[in-house]
């Protein structure tokens, strides 16, 4: 076999790594182009060096092969009303931990990639080797998937969730390496799993679904482990790669919610399979519903009202989901600015980068529920946006500025093209052009730091977490 052997243990990684190194993979794809709509598939593939032995990565391939033909297959069963578009990308985790193909339709390029290695050839495009670092792995499939910045789709009441297929032999090694042998440390299989059921969680409250397709070749305790936890029980063989493309299609079918108690007098055409998948679809669905619609109720006609609260975020400041955050997906787990304060001096009023389709919500903050936490981040602009809710701002060589100063800087807290109203540090609120119409009242500011001030609540938030998430981690 064509194998990457690497003796030298390198085991600096640890979870905030690993989001880095997630978040390097989606710059370093982001020229390429990202289909935005329809569904999004990662299949994430162990290629570490226990993968070489037996015929483990025969079986990855058939599984491969089956799973695009099926997507392939159903597309042409869609009516067109409710035809879905399938994307895949291909992630990998063993020497190399990265994207290999980004998001596309093109399943041909994915079957290159797949097809052109065999074990008796020199050249080869994937090359097994290295360590089994799942954590990381999962971390770089999930910021795939945040990076298409499109919501699941909602077809008969169902959400269609985009997920992860992950084939490996069911030997990961802990988390902190990323490269030497791939030999499981048994002193940290408890820890090690810890910190792959509490990635699972995070993905499953980002509404993205985990499916494992074991390939093992040897004895292994990690896919029972994995069915014995209630939400991941989802353990597929490498063999049924049509039955897992078939799930979106089933939702475009006769499944409604009334359809829900009585699969067993549904459409004579579903195979027990067809039902077991329904069941756990339209189970998943109803889980996340009812925090969906309470969340919807958090709309406030007076959005951009500003409060005298000193424990509130000034509007205008940074946010990111912080540990009482349990509204799914709604910040695509991203970047959002304070537009507004409430009444209750409790609540705030958020603006994702990333917008909602049904607009800005409201979110805790006090009262020893925090929703947000206050971030250090510059808003960034994509191509073509010459201005945005949540970028800092300056004077601009066309403003006529009454007590404002060249030293002042501001933040975007609404967009009213051509103008944007803008808050300054002194607490001035005022709408300017930003060069729509031709006139640059305000210019974005070119510093990398951020106009964000923490509050006293969110310094003791910031400190609080890490401890926080470990208790999660070890529960």
């Amino acid at each position: 076999a064509c194998v990457k052997r690497q003796s030298e243990r390198r085991n600096s990684m640890d979870v905030e790594k690993w989001q880095l190194r997630g978040r390097q993979e989606i710059e370093r794809v982001s020229l390429m182009h990202q289909p935005s709509g329809g569904y999004h598939t990662v299949l994430l593939l162990d290629i570490s060096e226990s993968m070489a032995s037996g015929d483990s990565w025969k079986k990855v391939k058939t599984f491969v092969k089956d799973f695009l033909f099926g997507l392939e297959e159903h597309s042409a069963l869609y009516q067109p009303s409710r035809h879905v578009d399938e994307h895949v990308s291909l992630v990998t985790f063993g020497h190399q931990t990265h994207v290999e193909i980004p998001m596309t339709k093109d399943f041909k390029e994915i079957r290159d990639k797949i097809g052109k290695f065999y074990f008796n050839v020199k050249t080869y495009e994937i090359e097994l080797g290295g360590p089994s670092p799942l954590v990381g792995g999962l971390l770089v499939a999930r910021a795939v998937l945040l990076s298409v910045q499109n919501p699941p789709v909602c077809i008969n009441n169902v959400s269609m969730h985009h997920k992860v297929i992950v084939l490996t032999d069911g030997q990961p090694t802990e988390m902190s390496l990323y490269s030497g042998p791939d030999v499981v440390d048994e002193t940290k299989l408890d820890e090690d799993m810890a910190n792959i059921v509490w990635i699972l969680d995070t993905l499953n409250d980002a509404k993205m679904s985990v499916f494992f397709v074991g390939v093992p070749d040897c004895a292994t305790t990690f896919f029972s482990c994995i069915r014995s936890d209630e939400p991941y029980r989802n353990v597929f063989d490498c063999n049924e790669g049509r039955r897992l493309a078939r799930r979106n299609y089933l939702c475009t079918q006769k499944v409604h919610d009334e359809q829900f108690g009585n699969l067993e007098n549904s459409d004579e055409n579903l195979t027990a399979e067809d039902k077991a998948d329904i069941f756990d679809i339209v189970t998943t669905t109803h889980k996340h519903v009812a925090d969906a619609n309470t969340a919807s109720e958090h709309r406030k006609p007076d959005m951009y009202w500003e409060s005298n609260c000193k424990t509130l975020p000034i509007i205008g400041s940074r946010v990111r989901r912080g540990p009482d955050w349990k509204w799914d997906y709604q910040d695509s787990n991203g970047v959002g600015t304070v537009v507004g304060h409430w009444n209750n001096e409790t609540w705030v009023t958020v603006e994702w980068d990333t917008k909602l389709p049904d607009g800005n919500l409201g979110y805790r903050y006090g009262e020893g529920r925090f929703d947000l936490l206050i971030v250090d981040e510059v808003r960034r602009l994509q191509h073509g946006e010459l201005m945005a809710v949540g970028c800092q701002v300056k004077t601009g060589r066309h403003g006529k500025f009454r007590n404002v100063h060249t030293w002042n800087k501001g933040v975007v807290v609404e967009m009213k093209p051509p103008k944007a109203r803008v808050r300054w540090d002194s607490g001035i609120r005022r709408d300017y052009s930003y060069g729509e119409d031709g006139r640059f009242e305000i210019e974005i500011w070119d510093s990398a730091s951020s106009a964000t001030t923490l509050t006293e609540s969110d310094k003791e938030l910031a400190s609080g977490l890490k401890s926080k998430n470990k208790n999660k981690r070890s529960k």
